[in-house]
């Protein structure tokens, strides 16, 4: 599985995926655990959309101890936004 999620702009973003399924002894079977793995990852999908719509920039978010370093991938990532 490869994704990418890309903004297109304040509201929208382009989301693609790329499967590889291993292929099986049956080719039907081997196209069924395919069609399971593209539904179940757009079901998935699907229940995050409530999440994203409700999305909001904080310039400066609060973190905790358990977020873990953030704040130095966020300096990383920095240099790479004008």
């Amino acid at each position: 599985l490869v994704n990418s999620v890309t903004p297109i702009d304040e509201e929208y973003v382009d989301v693609r995926f790329s499967f590889r399924v291993k292929k099986l002894h049956d080719a039907d079977i081997t196209k069924g655990v395919g069609a399971a793995f593209v539904a179940e990852v757009s079901r998935q999908l699907e229940e995050d959309i409530p999440i994203w719509e409700n999305k909001r920039f904080v310039e400066n978010p609060v973190l905790c101890d358990g977020d873990g370093p953030i704040g130095t991938i966020r300096r990383y990532y920095a240099q790479f936004y004008a």
